[in-house]
């Protein structure tokens, strides 16, 4: 078997049958010696926290909301269904909410003697079967354990009050509403109809709806309260038997309501989680230490890097669906003794190297004030822009000694001829794929900083990979731009050397490991870039 990433983005560690013919492949790179399971699950975990909590804090009392998943249409070999909730309240912080559909069948009590929420079988089965079917540990970290009152049930039967001790208050997760909270909630929710899953393991239902168990025990001692099929609490002698299995399943969970960024970056930094850290912290501005602490993340998250490593650092929109938001751009690592150098994984987009063919040098044309002003402001924070270095960038001549224009003082640069054939290890590996069209194997060419055969081209890497020094007219717009930024790591303070512009040493000897033109899935981009 093998592990895979479902359809709704989470990671099914468990496996299915390594001959199964109709999942895609989206070969990813291990990122660190704990695995992508890891990594995914850890930037998963982040980024649905933020939704769900960002969600519910937008949404109003009776809007749908969709958090975990549990087998609903009775195909398990397509895997589990997203479960759609209900927001029933917000109180004090935090979101109250029960399952739109009537999920399974399950006795009260399976005893028939233990009629108290405390003990309750239907309460071990939810804390354990369904929390653990529906729930990743991540999503049941988002969970509050909610203060489950078993307060005296009061009731009437014909003229008389009545009331049962409903035993001690429990802390639970996943829970069953009560008689009391069941009052407040309309009409329209209390009815609901059974999945084909639920009616698999036994649900009757009339007119598309099932009853459903509430949590509160009833007099005599072996019945239990619940909601009819009409949407009608029925409780009093009138209950059904708690040890026969004639209710359905409704859970209700509580999640607090715009969780703290600040606290959740403070979280995965503390769990050395310094890819979710820096994300978070390098969005959240001048709030507390944010901005330090974003540096202190991605310091240590380059201490723990190596050379050929794929980091995350930025955003640019590159799937063609400003929909969905900007993607967290992915870098090639280079390491060095005091700095790093990263190249972008992918050619972000098709620009001209210059406007005018009278510009084709580095240091004069359109490329280079487009990627260190316009590029640089709108895809880095204010705490990636710190970390990102000011460097003496040289520019050599090109075939025919073409003139290749002064030195340049740069943020961000693309890479030259020499730089390409010394730091990537062969024509594959040199390959250039757009993001759209990484998983069609379509390469494309990319501009490299070096001047052509003659005044008015700019030397590029072909879609083979192959190096044209010969060069393309650099006003046109078939080429992609693949970035490099360079970042100072010794304390991320800069040298008196950096400071001052001395030249960059890449492609002195330090060479990316042979990747053979591999194309690198993103579906960590995604996540990250849906922290936000």
């Amino acid at each position: 078997t093998a592990a895979y990433v479902t359809s709704l983005g989470r990671v099914q560690q468990k496996g299915i049958s390594s001959k199964k013919a109709d999942f895609a492949v989206r070969p990813c790179l291990i990122l660190s010696e704990n695995g992508t399971i890891d990594t995914l699950k850890t930037l998963a975990r982040a980024a649905e926290d933020q939704s769900i909590s960002r969600m519910l804090s937008e949404a109003e009392p009776g809007e749908l909301v969709t958090f975990g998943a549990y087998e609903q249409d009775g195909n398990t070999d397509n895997g589990p269904e997203p479960v759609e909730w209900y927001l029933v309240s917000k109180e004090g912080g935090k979101a109250y909410l029960i399952s739109r559909f009537v999920l399974d069948w399950q006795p009260y009590d399976s005893t028939g003697n233990m009629v108290s929420w405390e003990e309750a079988s239907v309460r071990k089965w939810l804390r354990s079967d369904f929390a653990g079917k529906a729930f990743e540990s991540w999503e049941q970290d988002i969970l509050d354990s909610a203060q489950v009152d078993a307060s005296r049930t009061i009731y009437e039967n014909g003229s008389d009050l009545r009331s049962l001790d409903g035993g001690q208050n429990t802390l639970d997760k996943v829970f069953l509403f009560s008689l009391a909270e069941i009052k407040d909630v309309p009409d329209y929710m209390r009815k609901a109809s059974p999945t084909p899953y639920a009616m698999d393991q036994g649900a009757e239902a009339a007119d598309g709806c099932a009853p459903w168990w509430l949590r509160s025990p009833r007099n005599p001692g072996s019945q239990a309260d619940y909601v009819d099929l009409k949407g009608t609490v029925i409780c009093g002698d009138t209950s059904l038997d708690n040890n026969v299995p004639k209710c359905g399943i409704r859970p209700a969970i509580e999640i607090p309501v715009a969780a703290n960024n600040y606290d959740l970056a403070k979280e995965a930094f503390n769990n050395e989680d310094w890819t979710v850290a820096f994300a978070l912290f390098s969005r959240l501005g001048d709030q507390k230490d944010s901005r330090s602490m974003a540096h202190k993340s991605f310091e240590n998250l380059l201490n723990k890097a190596e050379t050929g490593d794929i980091v995350y650092f930025g955003s640019f929109e590159q799937d063609n669906d400003a929909s969905n938001g900007k993607e967290a751009i992915e870098w090639y690592l280079l390491k060095f003794k005091d700095y790093v150098q990263l190249i972008s994984v992918y050619g972000l987009e098709a620009r001209p190297y210059s406007a005018s063919e009278d510009t084709g040098t580095w240091e004069s044309c359109s490329l280079r004030k487009y990627l260190n002003g316009e590029f640089l402001t709108s895809s880095f924070t204010l705490a990636e822009q710190d970390l990102i270095s000011s460097w003496g960038i040289p520019n050599g001549k090109g075939k025919n000694n073409t003139p290749g224009g002064g030195e340049t003082k740069d943020k961000v640069i693309i890479l030259s001829a020499d730089e390409v054939k010394n730091i990537f290890s062969g024509d594959n590996a040199r390959k250039c794929y757009p993001v759209p069209d990484r998983e069609k194997g379509a390469a494309n060419p990319f501009w490299v900083r070096t001047p052509g055969g003659s005044k008015n081209k700019a030397a590029f890497v072909d879609a083979k990979g192959k190096i044209n020094t010969g060069g393309a007219v650099i006003t046109e717009n078939g080429y992609m731009v693949r970035p490099s930024i360079y970042i100072w790591m010794k304390g991320l303070e800069p040298s008196e050397n950096q400071k001052s512009g001395k030249k960059n040493d890449s492609g002195s000897g330090i060479r990316m490991p042979d990747i053979g033109g591999t194309i690198i899935s993103s579906i960590i981009s995604h996540i990250i870039g849906s922290i936000f």
